[in-house]
């Protein structure tokens, strides 16, 4: 409800969403001022990037499975926003370096910068690039909404992007200087690129389910909407620098005997992060527990359980042993323990580090976009398991669905804001409560040292909306499978 309240209230008509949205004008000024004191430090709260291009890739999905001849108001609202948002993506395309039409690299920016004046305001920068990180998602958005032409745009460009010409390596040969620096955004290009545009291809393929097969591929075996294509680009992911094999420690023995595999974020991240304590120390290859959400769901999509349960040992193990759901309030350590819930970045030891940006933080709470897609991707598996297309696989004795559950408790503990209102109002049917960015981060804070009992509350995170995952939230209970 806090979502709709957003999209439907903006008074501009604007479709555009910045990767964080302030719920109180306090918070928007708060924004305002920081933005216009330094538009480049404050350019991740404002721009309609990666973080946000989930927004209509997840609802696009979500539209067309669940669109046709419905008169409830949620689908309405994500109607009235998807046809707004393609509507103005297909105004404001341009034609990029190769001829084909593309969304701008630099994404578009939610608000005026540097002299921010309108809610919502959108003001695209110059240039022209093409990122399939963004690219993907829109089309899935305008599959859903039937904007033929868009789609067949940025089809036209995705069919161009080849995983395998544009790995890290890759990437860092042709960006050398830039990511000696360590740039953040820049050095994380790949993985965004790769995961978002797999996804995106899934979904479009199957018109917004990650249930394709063959029997749903349209055209020729080149064309990007076909499924011996997606399994080209899923096993050029999985071989050519984007995934990595792990000995995970076993919860039943503590020993590294279980194969796992993890989805890399960056082989440059972090570099100037690091700190004199060496198993504090991000290295060249965090992965961040989003990527293994990610992870499953394309090995899903795949129909790859073998990998499935490698990046699912992964996640529990990490959890496992490293989960935190709740800091010290310097968040210089953990006081809290969560057993399902996987820290959101972890070096290439599998082990969290102090994270300087910020102030300085440890990395062991949770990510509640990761998780909420995690049990959506497990209570998917637990479906073939009892379909029986796909066995009955055990972690620590437990099954995907009981995990499923398990992870979904914690979740409902740990990363559940009740009582959150937009712009003073609780909204009604449920509004009022939201999920937090973590485990860590968004709840209410002690109001010792300064603290407001208030903190994170007014902020929400539009990419961290996923209807699918919700509606599982919703219905996931245990099994005896």
């Amino acid at each position: 409800a806090v979502t709709s309240g957003f999209l439907t209230n903006k008074a501009n008509g604007s479709f555009m969403v910045s990767n964080q949205v302030p719920l109180s004008q306090a918070q928007l000024n708060n924004f305002i001022t920081a933005t216009q004191a330094s538009p480049t430090g404050n350019g991740w709260a404002m721009q309609f990037a990666y973080d946000s291009i989930r927004l209509p890739l997840w609802l696009g999905a979500y539209y067309e499975q669940n669109g046709a001849g419905t008169n409830n108001s949620n689908i309405q609202w994500m109607s009235s926003y998807l046809t707004g948002l393609t509507q103005f993506v297909a105004a404001n395309t341009c034609t990029n370096a190769d001829g084909n039409t593309s969304v701008n690299s630099n994404g578009f920016w939610a608000y005026t910068v540097p002299n921010v004046s309108t809610d919502g305001q959108a003001v695209a920068p110059t240039g022209c690039g093409s990122t399939p990180a963004l690219e993907g998602p829109l089309a899935v958005a305008a599959q859903a909404t039937n904007n033929t032409d868009l789609l067949n745009k940025l089809v036209t460009t995705l069919e161009s992007y080849n995983l395998a010409n544009n790995t890290f390596s890759v990437f860092a040969t042709v960006n050398g200087p830039q990511l000696s620096q360590s740039n953040y955004t820049s050095s994380s290009s790949p993985y965004f690129n790769a995961t978002l545009d797999l996804i995106s291809q899934a979904l479009l393929i199957g018109k917004g389910s990650f249930d394709i097969s063959a029997a749903n591929s349209t055209g020729a075996a080149t064309d990007y909407l076909n499924y011996q294509q997606f399994l080209t680009n899923y096993n050029a992911w999985l071989t050519d620098g984007f995934v990595t094999t792990f000995n995970a420690p076993d919860p039943a023995n503590g020993q590294k005997t279980q194969p796992a595999m993890r989805v890399i974020y960056s082989t440059y991240n972090a570099i100037n992060y690091k700190n004199d304590n060496p198993p504090n120390t991000a290295g060249n290859s965090p992965t961040v527990s989003e990527g293994m959400g990610y992870g499953l769901l394309l090995a899903y999509a795949a129909n790859d359980q073998a990998t499935f349960d490698k990046f699912l040992w992964f996640i529990y193990s990490e959890a496992y042993y490293q989960g935190c759901a709740r800091s010290t309030e310097d968040q210089s350590s953990c006081s809290i323990k969560s057993q399902y819930l996987m820290p959101w970045m972890v070096d290439e030891s599998g082990n969290p580090f102090n994270y300087a940006v910020g102030g300085g933080y440890m990395t062991n709470g949770s990510a509640t976009d990761a998780d909420i897609q995690i049990v959506w991707a497990l209570n998917l598996a637990q479906q073939r398991v009892n379909a029986g297309k796909w066995t009955a696989s055990k972690f620590n004795s437990m099954t995907y669905g009981q995990l499923a559950t398990a992870m979904a408790g914690e979740i409902n503990r740990y990363e559940i804001n009740p009582g959150t209102q937009y712009y003073g109002t609780v909204l009604p049917n449920g509004g009022g409560v939201l999920f937090t960015p973590g485990s860590q981060w968004g709840a209410p804070t002690p109001p010792t040292n300064g603290g407001t009992g208030i903190s994170g509350t007014e902020l929400m995170y539009p990419g961290y909306i996923t209807p699918q995952a919700f509606d599982v939230l919703n219905t996931v209970q245990p099994t005896s499978n």
